[in-house]
């Protein structure tokens, strides 16, 4: 049996173990270790408490993933772990087989599952997790604690059943239980249960800590000691402190407090600060504290004295500063020679400027100048909401032009043409006449000024077909889409259309930056795509007044409930459904309740919807359910199904099939096919492929078996005959009648571009067939054999049938059998001699050529450890 084809079967065989419970127990002992993987998982999805409580205490690996398989926190899951915990931990010696030393609940460790399930993911070497040398590592040290991983986001204003269980367990065995977090994020939390929680934390295991919720600054002050004993901490975010109402020897105390715990952060690399208004006149007693360099620092909103200024540019802490954020820090005259001083410091390093908002005129910007145009490795430079004069942005624009690496540019409408938003009423009494060329600018200025009245007019006279808002917002904003909406509502009411407005769509997805910036002035080059003239397309709207208004979103279904920026537009657009379109180009659904999916499509456009993922654990039944709406969705182009789970073969499952296959034959534009471990298709694909109404450009089945008749089917299916791009990774070729394969690549040879045939156990004999018909796929650009093992003769063999593909550029191959020994051990003094014999075909073969070789996945047991490719290169006179 081929070592290729165990993910499918060792599923299978985790399904018939289970049958019987008490046997699948007693069989622990014995079991393989790759079968343990698929049995948890087995055991998981069926709630089988007592198995996954022995699996624990048998657990051959270092680290249970378990976060990995929860999409939220199950409390029955956890007990039945711990339980499981405890019967190890009881025992004086530990299982011979039972490695575990790690158990980790976050929403990680997604890769271990994929690969042991045979998914063709590449796995990392951090993520993956192997029997291998840290095993032996930790069981020489047998009395080391065990380490659980937990996320640690307080966003609730109480600690919820799942936490408090876990806190209890671990507090009761603190002598052997490690409790282990790397990021803390404190949203919305007492400071008294905050406390309770770190009490039996492993503070020293957190590196990264961001407080965003409203503190006062005596509550920061009583947080510091345990911000000081995080001393592995390597980002610190702190945002919204007030200090209000302190006497100023009592606000000191505190700030002393605070800044006193940076000595013993000596790990520290990016420090965000948002109005860290305890900090006014004694960022010296902060900066002093600092132990290492730092990489970034945002100090924003905030005012800075001329004493802080100093301090800063003095530091020796930020000479090698990567990124600066001033935004919102007003700065004085006096502040400008300071400022200057500071980006010579930085002058060397800095890739990153925000000076946004800082009170900055022209006085400020000719003093800065000579030390910005030193900042040669500078790549993003914004200035937003300055008042500055054409004159001088002239000048700058003249400075910055020698810097190399520059490539983003943000800067506010020059003081000569804007002096509309200084009276708001006379700005918005103005609209009728204003030229079309100053709307974005005026607009820029009221949104980045939040000055709601102007928005809210600006919308209803708004001469452009399209406003993309959403280019504005790096992050959805309830206050500004309220007074957008506002304004829609004023324009919605009107019989009559306002003579100049245009507006016929309002864009909420994160695109149409190039419109504010080609309008802002930027040096960018903007595609006619992406800009917004009221010419011809203005034209056709205005034609047909009473054409609904379009509203586009990003519809990226991934939490368990909407937010208010979603529900908030929901109801809006519910009540105005004749008048409004909701639409949406991609939706991406990765997490969320079929009850709120259902709730969102009814309200979208499902006609607009272009590229649909649904990458989230569903059961086949799920899936069918979905179905209806798929068929909907009648202009897809691009489809994406994955991780549908089939536990165990029903009657119903062909009824399901045959009810999410018969939709196919509603989208007559699909291009692109991706469907990843599609189990419920074994046997059946010529189902699909008889719904397809179109001809592929690319289509992926990956991690699943295929019947020869699926392949026969496939091979003859006139809707592949097109295909640019093929993916059967993990499609098990092994016992494949070897004739399949090479038809269907005969088939699209014409037209294929890139191949992917990654850990579907072909071997020599079957590599042997598929030669002829892959010499023939002359555009073939892409084409990876990873995870196949082959001998150097057969290796040898193809690459002198492929040196005749004009266009291939990118080879990815494992490396040649004769590398590893007999137990499936990568052999580095065989490994080197197949290299050289590799790069002497190469130059045998006489064109320059790159192929990667790859050691992984091991031959035997499927780890993916070391999955970096290493290249072999020959170019004419280079050998590598």
């Amino acid at each position: 049996m081929s070592l290729q084809t165990r993910p499918r079967l060792l599923n299978l065989a985790a399904v018939s173990l289970l049958r019987d419970e008490a046997l699948a127990i007693t069989a622990l002992e014995y079991l393989p270790i790759e079968l343990f993987p698929p049995l948890f998982m087995e055991a998981f999805c069926g709630s089988r408490s007592e198995t996954l409580k022995a699996m624990v205490y048998a657990w051959p690996f270092v680290r249970l993933p378990l976060g990995g398989l929860m999409q939220k926190p199950h409390l029955g899951t956890l007990q039945a772990v711990l339980d499981g915990l405890d019967i190890l931990l009881a025992q004086k010696n530990h299982s011979k087989r039972c490695k575990l030393r790690v158990l980790d609940l976050r929403n990680t460790g997604q890769d271990f599952w994929k690969m042991w399930s045979g998914s063709s993911v590449h796995v990392s070497s951090s993520s993956s997790v192997t029997p291998m040398a840290e095993v032996r590592s930790r069981t020489e040290q047998p009395l080391a604690p065990l380490e659980v991983f937990i996320e640690l986001h307080f966003k609730e204003s109480i600690i919820d059943d799942f936490l408090i269980y876990l806190i209890r367990w671990v507090e009761q065995r603190k002598a052997s239980i490690h409790l282990c977090s790397n990021k803390l994020k404190i949203a919305s939390m007492s400071l008294e249960n905050i406390v309770q929680v770190l009490g039996i934390v492993q503070l020293d295991c957190i590196q990264e800590v961001e407080v965003s919720c409203v503190w006062h600054l005596s509550t920061l002050a009583m947080f510091a000691p345990f911000l000081g004993q995080m001393s592995n901490i390597q980002r610190l975010h702190l945002s919204h402190i007030h200090g209000l109402a302190f006497e100023e020897e009592e606000e000191y105390h505190h700030a002393v407090q605070i800044t006193s715990q940076f000595r013993r952060l000596y790990h520290l690399r990016d420090l965000y600060l948002e109005t860290p208004s305890f900090l006014e006149g004694c960022l010296n007693q902060m900066l002093r504290c600092l132990m290492t360099p730092l990489d970034n620092l945002a100090i924003i909103h905030s005012l800075l004295t001329d004493s802080d200024l100093t301090h800063l540019s003095q530091c020796p802490n930020i000479s090698q500063l990567k990124s600066l954020d001033l935004t919102g820090d007003l700065l004085t005259y006096a502040n400008a020679e300071r400022l200057s001083v500071l980006l010579e410091k930085v002058a060397g390093t800095l890739e990153k400027l925000d000076l946004n908002m800082c009170g900055i005129s022209d006085f400020h910007l000719e003093a800065i100048l000579p030390a910005l145009s030193h900042c040669f490795q500078l790549k993003s430079f914004s200035m937003c909401g300055n008042l500055l004069s054409m004159a001088i942005m002239e000048k700058m624009l003249r400075h910055t032009s020698a810097l190399p690496s520059l490539n983003k540019e943000l800067y506010p409408v020059p003081q000569d043409r804007k002096s509309l938003l200084a009276n708001e009423a006379l700005a918005i009494s103005a609209l009728e006449y204003l030229p079309i060329e100053l709307f974005p600018q005026l607009f820029m200025e009221a949104f980045f000024g939040r000055h709601r009245k102007t928005l809210k007019a600006l919308v209803q006279a708004w001469p452009f077909v399209r406003l993309p808002l959403g280019g504005l917002m790096q992050t959805p904003h309830l206050g500004t889409l309220q007074t957008v909406l506002d304004g829609l509502n004023v324009l919605l009411a009107q019989k009559d259309q306002p003579r100049r407005c245009k507006l016929q769509v309002l864009d909420l997805r994160n695109s149409g930056q190039d419109f504010w910036r080609m309008w802002s002035g930027s040096k960018i080059h903007v595609s006619s795509s992406s800009s917004m003239a009221p010419g011809a397309v203005d034209s056709l709207r205005a034609e047909k007044p009473l054409a609904p208004f379009e509203v586009f979103i990003e519809l990226h279904l991934k939490e368990r409930s909407m937010d208010g920026f979603l529900t908030y537009l929901l109801k809006w657009v519910e009540e105005r459904k004749a008048s409004i379109h909701l639409c949406c180009k991609k939706l991406s659904i990765l997490s969320f309740p079929m009850e709120n999916i259902m709730k969102v499509l009814s309200m979208v456009r499902l006609d607009c919807i272009e590229e649909v993922h649904v990458n989230c654990t569903w059961y086949l039944p799920t899936l069918a359910m979905f179905a209806p709406l798929l068929g909907q969705i009648s202009k897809v182009q691009r489809l994406l199904i994955s991780h549908i789970h089939l536990p165990a073969p029903k009657e119903q499952d062909k009824q399901h099939v045959v009810k999410i296959t018969s939709q196919f034959l509603r989208l007559h534009h699909l291009r692109d096919l991706h469907l990843e471990s599609p189990f419920y298709l074994e046997g059946c694909l010529d189902q699909m492929l008889r719904c397809l109404m179109t001809p592929l450009d690319t289509l992926t089945i990956t991690c699943c078996l295929l019947t020869d008749s699926d392949l026969t089917h496939l091979s003859q299916s006139p809707k592949v005959s097109q295909l640019k791009g093929l993916n059967l990774s993990g499609v098990m070729m092994t016992y494949s009648s070897p004739e399949l394969l090479p038809a269907l690549l005969e088939k699209v040879s014409a037209t294929l571009q890139k191949l992917y045939l990654e850990q579907c156990g072909i071997r020599d004999s079957h590599l042997e067939f598929l030669l002829p018909a892959l010499s023939l796929c002359i555009h073939l650009t892409s084409f990876s054999l990873r995870g196949n093992f082959l001998s150097m003769a057969m290796m040898e063999k193809m690459l002198r049938h492929t040196s005749g593909l004009p266009s291939l550029s990118g080879e990815l191959y494992t490396a040649p059998q004769e590398s590893f020994s007999s137990q499936g051990i990568l052999q580095p003094s065989r490994l080197a001699q197949c290299r050289i014999e590799l790069l002497e075909i190469l130059k045998d073969l006489g064109r320059p050529r790159t192929i990667w070789i790859c050691f992984t996945p091991c031959p035997h047991c499927g780890d993916n450890t070391f999955c970096q490719p290493e290249p072999i290169i020959y170019s004419n006179n280079t050998l590598t």
